[in-house]
């Protein structure tokens, strides 16, 4: 079966670490504009909240990625097992994987 060269093939697990770290450094941001604003002047609370910011993103972009990752293999695997459903539910689809694979081979 071509499971074995559509998986990999996927780039989707750097794709999804690097919207994490994304997710986290946004939240790095925040936090430390937070820790500024409401803060004491003078102190390092910026520093503090930016590393909670950045923890919370983190986990916050990783839960909602995941379950994209999740999914886009789980179709990409059943198809490469029986391409059969999925051309008869979107044949556009079914043609865009075709001629993917077909393009890397």
């Amino acid at each position: 079966s071509n499971s074995g060269l559509i998986l990999a093939d996927l780039l989707l697990g750097s794709v999804t670490s690097c919207g994490t770290l994304f997710c986290g450094f946004i939240g790095a941001i925040a936090g430390g504009l937070a820790g500024l604003a409401f803060g004491p002047s003078g102190a390092y609370l910026w520093a503090a909240s930016g590393t909670i910011g950045f923890i919370l993103g983190s986990i916050i972009g990783r839960a909602a990625l995941d379950p994209i990752q999740t999914g886009t293999k789980t179709i990409i695997s059943l198809w490469a097992e029986d391409p059969n459903p999925l051309m008869e539910f979107d044949h556009d689809m079914h043609n865009e994987f075709e001629s993917k694979i077909q393009s890397k081979m």
